[in-house]
């Protein structure tokens, strides 16, 4: 991504970039957990519907969900958490037909 290319030069190997920025200081730890998480969170989220990523998308929006609760999004964050929990507990056959290559519409 085009995000973790420009973030690069700041990030060493063994560190993730919110480890070493938000080690820094804290207003860069105040940016990095309520600007650049949600936003590469965002990314992910569109980067999976893009490419029907199945397992991208449950994951972002299982992410989204906390998201929703701290924001006070009541309805969002119910019905986020319900859908969750109805795709998870989907029948065998009906993942693996969801999960196989398919055509995004955009």
């Amino acid at each position: 991504m085009v995000v973790e290319v420009l973030l690069r030069k700041h990030i060493s190997d063994q560190e993730t970039p919110d480890q070493s920025v938000s080690s820094q200081s804290p207003t860069a730890k105040l940016w990095v957990d309520n600007v650049i998480q949600p936003v590469l969170l965002m990314m992910m989220f569109t980067r999976a519907e893009r490419e029907s990523d199945w397992h991208l998308h449950l994951y972002t929006t299982h992410k989204m969900v906390d998201y929703f609760f701290a924001a006070g999004h009541i309805n969002y964050a119910q019905y986020g958490t319900y859908y969750l929990h109805s795709m998870l507990s989907l029948p065998e056959d009906v993942k693996m037909s969801s999960i196989s290559p398919r055509v995004s519409i955009q």
